[in-house]
This record gives structure tokens, sequence and C-alpha cells, in this order.
């Protein structure tokens, strides 16, 4: 994230000077390099990201599997384990109709489901 902001921090800084000195091609050059560097690291930065959170779901299920079988080892009562997922939206449209189709008994919309 730091090398992220830097880059755009030095883009900016370039476009600022161009707009002040006007079009320097060197400059021009510098700004489409960093351009460039910024989508390169917003791409790794996307995919170290999501393998973080597949890293973690695992943890988490293997912590999960873990405490259960050290439960059952000790001979206590039985644990119930819960279970959570979390599910999350922009939006979402449900209709509750008859079996033909043809008569709407209910509709559900729900916005930005957080």
């Amino acid at each position: 994230m730091s090398k992220l902001r830097r880059l755009e921090r030095e883009s900016y800084l370039v476009q600022k000077a161009i707009s002040e000195n006007g079009e320097d091609l060197g400059l021009m050059d510098e700004l489409k390099n960093l351009k460039k560097e910024v989508s390169e690291c917003k791409d790794q930065l996307t995919a170290q990201s999501e393998e973080l959170d597949l890293m973690l779901s695992c943890y988490k299920e293997s912590q999960l599997s873990a405490n259960q079988k050290l439960a059952t080892m000790k001979g206590d009562k039985p644990v119930t384990t819960v279970r959570a997922n979390e599910i999350v939206f922009k939006h979402a449209q449900w209709r509750l109709t008859e079996t033909d189709g043809q008569l709407g008994i209910s509709d559900l919309k729900l916005s930005n489901f957080l």
C-alpha cells in the first residue's frame, strides 16, 4: 500500500509540473511510466489481497476443526460449532410467484446490503 501511495504521489507531482511548465516530453514519458507502475502495483496488490483472504479462510477453518477435535478428545459435553459466512452485495431482487409464474405473491428488493 505504501508503494502504491508513493507512486500516486509521484504521479501527482509530475502532473502538477506538466500543468505548470507546459507539456515537456521528458515529463510526459515519466508520467506514462508512473501510470504503468501504478497499474501494475494495483494488480499485484489485488492478487496479494485475494491470496491473503484465502489464507485467512483456511486458517479459520483449521482452527475451527482443531477446536472441535479438542472438545471431542476431552470428552466434554458436545460442542456446537457456529459457522458464519459473510455476504455483501450491492443490489438483490427476489420475487415469489405461483407455480405457473403468473401471479406475483411477494417482491423483495435489497440495496447496499453490507
